[in-house]
């Protein structure tokens, strides 16, 4: 349930930055813990509580028999529409591609590290090695994206 939380928070943060009228700004101000973002987590937290306690439209046969043979984006659209915050998150959630590639890059990163300095290197600071080189490209990342939604 940690995870899920922390999904909720990172992406309710990213809502509010994106909804806000300076967004450059908001960045740098904007926290999980600032009080928009506290409500819309509140919020998005309760509405997955409708959906565990599979109160409402969540109850019916039907429903939960197409769970298991439509595509889960296409049911979140279909059957969530009450529940705008969680019916918002599921789609991107459900559209991150659920492979091992990620792991076989920080191998590959590890590899080549440990090979580069052979058996002097300790375990941890191969690790911690991976670990920025991976914390690099995700910020090459964030930044190259959000260079791409202001000229966009």
């Amino acid at each position: 349930m940690e995870g899920l939380m922390i999904v909720f928070e990172r992406l309710c943060l990213r809502d509010e930055i994106m909804a806000s009228a300076n967004p450059e700004q908001a960045w740098r101000e904007l926290t999980t813990t600032s009080p928009g973002v506290v409500a819309r987590v509140a919020q998005a937290e309760r509405e997955f509580a409708v959906y565990q306690r599979r109160d409402g439209v969540f109850s019916r046969p039907s429903v939960l028999e197409n769970a298991k043979n439509m595509e889960p984006a296409a049911w979140w659209g279909m059957y969530g529409k009450h529940l705008p915050l969680l019916s918002a998150i599921a789609p991107r959630v459900l559209a991150q591609a659920a492979a091992a590639s990620a792991a076989e890059r920080n191998w590959s990163v590890y590899g080549q590290i440990q090979g580069a300095h052979k058996s002097r290197m300790s375990h941890g600071t191969a690790d911690k090695l991976v670990f920025c080189h991976e914390a690099m490209h995700v910020q090459k990342k964030v930044s190259m994206s959000r260079w791409l939604v202001w000229f966009s």
